[in-house]
């Protein structure tokens, strides 16, 4: 019989043929900032060295959100101090009906006295979410996410813009926490989350599901740092909504010993920033922030960063 006949061979040829045809043209895709995105999503954020720990931060997002979407689309800039920097929270939230997939981002606490304001006062709050950067009409899914389908996003924040967003106009459950490392953590934290902010507005990178999510880029930063503050690969770097369970066993968040399921209760923020939306105490981003805290409880204590389970060290 002749080979080139064979239904089974010519069935088997296609499939080659287009599947050198896909590995050729998802080596060729290039990763651009050019694009139509989503209004959320239009703008970089960039820093500019100013000397001293201080920079200047350009396109903070300072939106206001609602059940049904935006409100205020206001974006901004300002002055930080990396010396104010005295904690680091962290937020989770699961999503798509499973516990195992999250979206998880920071916040930095920059103390009011230190941050360009002598005379002192209340706390300051910014915070960076790594995100699939979507175009216009795009919908975020875990299989686009492992094909190039989205640009990296290191979008910067009031923590009002992204907890009433997170708490108020998604559905899904959010809970925070005030992780256990000192303030020279947190600081090598900001450092190292600047240089990627800026190398990502000169030079984009894809999102990928697994190798460049909301969850690695934070630990990949974090032990970037150095130091003996390290976070030791876990499969909760793909299966994101088990981090904060991760960072519990780690002692980065409450007593290495205590129940997490106690904590993470305390750390559920739905109703707390629901509350304070419509009560509009949190009209100002200060007030905001501070009346979050108030509701955290035992969520917002430090405790020991220990753990005998895993040892923080650095590989």
């Amino acid at each position: 019989m002749n080979p080139y006949r064979s239904p089974f061979l010519v069935i088997l040829a296609v499939l080659v043929v287009a599947i050198l045809i896909a590995i050729l043209r998802f080596d060729l895709m290039k990763p651009r900032a050019d694009r139509n995105w989503e209004p959320e999503f239009a703008r970089l954020t960039t820093f500019e060295d100013l000397g001293g720990g201080r920079w200047r931060l350009n396109n903070l997002r300072y939106w206001t959100w609602t059940e049904s979407g935006p409100k205020e689309t206001i974006w901004g800039g300002r002055i930080i101090d990396e010396n104010a920097v005295t904690a680091l929270w962290y937020y989770v939230q699961p999503f798509g009906g499973w516990d195992g997939i999250a979206h998880t981002f920071v916040v930095f606490e920059l103390a009011g006295k230190d941050n360009g304001n002598p005379g002192g006062g209340a706390a300051d709050y910014i915070g960076v979410s790594v995100e699939a950067r979507r175009e216009i009409g795009e919908a975020y899914s875990a299989l686009s996410g492992l094909l190039r389908a989205y640009e990296l996003s290191y979008l910067w924040a009031s923590e009002k813009d992204l907890l009433t967003r997170r708490a108020v106009y998604l559905p899904e459950e959010l809970y925070g926490y005030r992780l256990n490392v000192p303030p020279q953590t947190a600081r090598a934290a900001l450092r190292h989350f600047i240089t990627r902010t800026n190398k990502l507005a000169a030079a984009p990178r894809f999102y990928n599901t697994l190798f460049s999510n909301c969850t690695n880029e934070l630990a990949k930063t974090v032990n970037d740092g150095g130091g003996e503050d390290f976070i030791p690969y876990h499969y909760s770097f793909v299966l994101t909504g088990f981090a904060d369970r991760y960072l519990h066993r780690l002692g980065y968040l409450g007593e290495p010993d205590s129940d997490f399921a106690a904590i993470r209760r305390a750390g559920h923020l739905n109703t707390t920033v629901r509350a304070i939306v419509r009560a509009n105490v949190g009209a100002s981003e200060k007030a905001f922030s501070q009346a979050v805290r108030a509701g955290l409880g035992a969520a917002a204590t430090p405790g020991r960063r220990t753990s005998d389970d895993y040892p923080v060290t650095r590989r």
